[in-house]
């Protein structure tokens, strides 16, 4: 249990003689024109660096995307990505096709297997 004992006398503090002050502020004041012409074209400057910098990262974005940066490692990667089934797949066509559609393709585009629908090709003349 616990044993109460009575609290020990502390020593009045000491009352210093400070002047207060209390900074008042008018909410119903308004800022200079000058100031607020000056955190508009802050804003505006900030505005347009940061659209700069989302069309630099775009840029780099499709950059690597598609850039040769991609074909920098051998004949093989060359070959796979020019390959007509890769880009084909790439291009995000074959989600839109339906079994009912039909499309028309070039002799030797052979996408058959890909997509749901019909692939047709267009007769081509010999040169005589």
């Amino acid at each position: 249990m616990w044993e109460r004992k009575p609290r020990p006398d502390y020593p009045e503090e000491e009352k210093i003689d400070v002047p207060m002050v209390l900074e008042c502020h008018d909410y119903c004041a308004r800022p200079e024109p000058s100031a607020l012409d000056i955190a508009m074209e802050k804003n505006e400057e900030q505005r347009q660096e940061i659209e700069q910098l989302h069309n630099k990262l775009q840029e780099l974005t499709l950059r690597q995307s598609f850039g040769l940066e991609r074909f920098a490692g051998s004949d093989e990667d060359i070959r796979f990505y020019t390959c007509d089934k890769e880009l084909f797949k790439k291009s995000d066509i074959i989600p839109l096709l339906d079994r009912d559609m039909a499309i028309m393709v070039d002799k030797g585009f052979n996408i058959d297997d890909l997509v749901p629908c019909k692939g047709y090709r267009p007769a081509f003349l010999n040169k005589r």
